[in-house]
């Protein structure tokens, strides 16, 4: 267009083929720099923004599922895996030991209970026949000593 322009006014002749192409060249050096500015700040601004709304907040969550060691000065904070096996092992029972051992102590608890009941059973009964024993031994004292 220009081109056309210039050489309507007769400003540029025919006849010099560079001097006509350098409005042109200069033309689209100029679209293709402004069309690289463009592309490069709305793609600088996509990954501004995927940066701090997605990459940022993923990178935060990733490392709280990994947890975080202690530095300057703040705790050693366990990953997401470690608090929920805390929290099984605390859930429900109130000690560090997982439910299935305390089923187990439990169980050996109540058969040692049981043998002791066992135990206690027969000692009783022996106390038992013992007593009687003695029972009918002090009455035939009695009735021997008192009554002949």
């Amino acid at each position: 267009m220009l081109v056309l322009l210039l050489a309507q006014a007769q400003e540029v002749s025919p006849q010099d083929p560079a001097t006509l192409a350098w409005p042109a060249i200069a033309g689209g050096v100029a679209a293709v720099a402004t069309t690289a500015t463009i592309v490069l700040g709305v793609l600088w601004r996509v990954w501004r923004h995927l940066r701090r709304n997605v990459l940022e907040p993923l990178a935060s969550l990733i490392g709280d599922w990994r947890g975080r060691p202690a530095e300057d000065g703040r705790p050693a904070m366990p990953g997401f895996p470690e608090r929920m096996r805390r929290l099984e092992r605390h859930l429900g029972n109130g000690t560090d030991r997982p439910l299935r051992q305390l089923v187990q102590d439990n169980a050996a608890e109540v058969a040692r209970t049981a043998e002791v009941a066992q135990h206690t059973q027969t000692a009783a009964a022996a106390a038992h026949a013992l007593a009687q024993q003695a029972a009918v031994q002090l009455a035939e004292h009695y009735v021997r000593g008192h009554g002949s």
